[in-house]
């Protein structure tokens, strides 16, 4: 910095970015205040990415988080075979096999999934706010 008080590029970019995380944030407001349902994820393949499933009855919501310095392969199985899955962020489909599909995870990345059940699910068991996963 000059001493004028103007900001540096890199200042401007980190600025941005924070403005582009904290929108994407309060997007998935919806998402994070729904019950969560760690029942309807049956597996998950990598114990790097950590996990937390929210449904509203008829949509699921995976967060998937790779708490890795390295890029990560996962696959994730549910309990019933959903009807059709995408991710939030890229705003595409993913394709997906009987009850399960698979991605990759950059190093730190988070992703949200959403997937459509083939039907109505019931209430499942109520979990403590911070359950340690």
């Amino acid at each position: 910095p000059s001493g004028s008080g103007s900001w540096c590029q890199a200042r401007i970019d980190n600025f941005t970015n924070l403005k582009n995380v904290i929108a994407e944030i309060k997007g998935l407001e919806p998402v994070l205040t729904l019950p969560d349902r760690p029942d309807l994820l049956a597996a998950n393949s990598n114990p790097a990415i950590r996990t937390r499933v929210k449904c509203d009855g008829t949509t699921a919501y995976v967060i998937a988080y790779n708490a890795s310095n390295a890029t990560q392969q996962v696959s994730f199985r549910f309990t019933d075979a959903p009807r059709a899955v995408s991710s939030m962020r890229r705003g595409a489909p993913v394709a997906f096999r009987e009850t399960g599909f698979s991605d990759s995870l950059n190093a730190y990345d988070a992703q949200v999934y959403k997937i459509d059940l083939a039907g109505p699910v019931r209430r499942g068991p109520t979990l403590p706010l911070n359950p340690r996963r």
